[in-house]
């Protein structure tokens, strides 16, 4: 899976899914939709139709290609809007990835690429209180910090900025300076599958830099938690 989070005010979902359509196959979206599920009478190659879609979707949409859907989803009233891209089993790979966060790269403030149970660990809460099971996601909210770092992380120097973020504790083989003047891409480790091999190096990674999100110091709290409502309330600390 992907990640994209770009500024609200500075998204154009025209421009953008244009770009999409600027990939190789099989990445290049084929159908369009404004509900999850592929319509083929929906045709992206039918030009006219596509983009009066767009101009009347402009909080929200998907596009389909063979490998991926991509999932617009645009908060005009919040700083940050995202979209979200999911692959079909066993169609995950680095170069797919370097595609895409280079063709949107002007737009993204922040990215990444992982495994979709790696997301979860970094960012997804579980609680069992009895009959009461919880489920919440947390660190995800720009404004307060990095959401975290992952297989592949794309971070703005703008972000990096705003949230004093120094990366020196990082292994330097890990940073690529190259790939973007106005980005770092974190590369933590070769197999997107075997992410549980290297959580633990990463959690700490994240614990001991400031402004990024490390999930530890939430797990410390709620593990302490004794119903739901003491958990609600640690959570909201951790939007």
């Amino acid at each position: 899976m992907i990640g994209l989070y770009v500024q609200s005010r500075n998204i154009d979902t025209s421009k953008m899914a244009n770009l999409l359509l600027s990939l190789d196959n099989p990445l290049k979206p084929k159908y369009f939709n404004d509900n999850e599920g592929i319509d083929k009478k929906q045709l992206i190659e039918k030009t006219k139709d596509f983009q009066v879609f767009l101009s009347k979707n402009q909080i929200g949409f998907f596009l389909y290609s063979n490998l991926c859907c991509y999932n617009f989803s645009i908060y005009e009233e919040l700083e940050f809007s995202d979209i979200f891209i999911d692959f079909k089993k066993n169609n995950f790979s680095e170069q797919y990835v370097l595609d895409i966060f280079k063709i949107l790269n002007n737009y993204v403030y922040f990215g990444f690429a992982c495994d979709p149970k790696e997301y979860d660990h970094r960012n997804r809460i579980y609680a069992d209180f009895g009959k009461t099971k919880v489920e919440a996601w947390v660190g995800r909210n720009l404004t307060h910090y990095i959401p975290g770092v992952y297989w592949r992380t794309l971070l703005s120097y703008e972000a990096l900025k705003r949230h004093n973020v120094d990366l020196s504790s990082f292994p330097q083989d890990s940073i690529d300076t190259s790939f973007s003047e106005d980005h770092i891409l974190l590369k933590m480790f070769e197999n997107p599958n075997k992410w549980q091999k290297h959580k633990k190096i990463i959690d700490k990674y994240c614990s001991q830099t400031s402004g990024i999100f490390a999930i530890d110091d939430v797990r410390q709290l709620t593990d302490k938690a004794h119903d739901y409502f003491s958990l609600d309330k640690i959570l909201r600390n951790w939007p």
